[in-house]
């Protein structure tokens, strides 16, 4: 049996942030988690902020459709870092 996590936002965070201190350990939970040796969850709420913090940067960015930018980083983090997003 695997086991399971509830990832937190700043879990997240910190797996998005290159010159994090943790990347190297969030890269092998990661990787664990997309082979299925780890199963992490996710909640709306937990996911809704690095939805709001990419929509800052990329507002300040300058970036044109800021939302669907967004979007699409949403939808990379949820397949390379979750398991399933609980409702």
């Amino acid at each position: 049996m695997s086991s399971s996590f509830v990832v937190d936002a700043s879990v997240l965070a910190e797996y998005l942030d290159e010159e994090s201190p943790y990347r190297g350990v969030l890269e092998r939970f990661f990787a664990d988690v997309r082979s299925k040796r780890i199963r992490a969850y996710v909640t709306p709420v937990t996911i809704a902020e690095p939805v709001l913090v990419a929509i800052r940067i990329y507002r300040e960015a300058g970036i044109k459709n800021v939302n669907e930018e967004a979007r699409k980083c949403v939808l990379w983090l949820t397949n390379a870092a979750v398991s399933k997003l609980l409702t």
